[in-house]
């Protein structure tokens, strides 16, 4: 039973370490990522996002009623699934 009871705190410890060693490579691999990704990132500065045209001022009363009527729809039917008959 001793021996048992051994074996089990002997595994015990090991798995411990070896996820803590694991995990202590992780944090380095990350700190080195986040370090390199700064020194590159100020390096090379990204471009400027290309200018999209002005939208419309007023949009298409057809669109306007088309979306309308499809929410109307929708919640006509969320109601009928969720009333209590």
């Amino acid at each position: 039973m001793a021996e048992l009871l051994e074996a089990g705190v002997e595994l015990t410890v090991i798995g411990m370490s070896v996820v803590f060693a694991m995990l202590t490579l992780l944090v380095g691999a990350i700190a080195l990522t986040a370090r390199l990704c700064r020194a590159l990132g100020a390096a090379a500065e990204s471009p400027a996002a290309p200018e999209r045209p002005a939208a419309e001022s007023e949009p298409d009363a057809e669109i306007v009623g088309v979306i309308t009527a499809a929410v109307q729809m929708f919640r006509r039917d969320r109601e009928s699934r969720h009333s209590v008959t």
